[in-house]
């Protein structure tokens, strides 16, 4: 082998130790990485486990059901009297043919456009 051959060789197996070096030093960089991800997720393992176990109070608590459920029976009641008060007064009173309610109807409309367009 001549020398030119030789040294050619020594700087290559120079770069190779040099690459297996710093592929070393990554190995064991990222081993520290793993090994404080995996201790995270134990943790994390371990406070979820623990969450689960713990007896928790009621969500909703009774008092807020409470509050809830009243709400819903004044909502009820409320728009009882709404529907009551919006079909009571839709039918054509006795004695008054269909032509004059439906007249009364838009002089009633046309002064709520007026008032509307005083308003504005």
């Amino acid at each position: 082998m001549d020398p030119k051959q030789k040294k050619q060789l020594i700087i290559i197996g120079g770069v190779c130790g040099l690459v297996v070096v710093a592929l070393a030093v990554l190995l064991v960089m990222q081993l520290g990485r793993l090994s404080t991800a995996r201790q995270e997720s134990e943790d994390a393992t371990q406070t979820v486990h623990a969450n689960r176990a713990t007896p928790k109070a009621s969500y909703p608590s009774n008092d807020n059901i409470r509050v809830l459920t009243e709400n819903a029976k004044l909502l009820t009641q409320q728009a009882d009297l709404m529907r009551e008060a919006f079909t009571h007064g839709l039918e054509v009173p006795a004695g008054e043919n269909p032509a004059a309610f439906q007249d009364r109807l838009r002089r009633g409309v046309s002064r709520l456009e007026e008032r509307q367009a005083q308003a504005q």
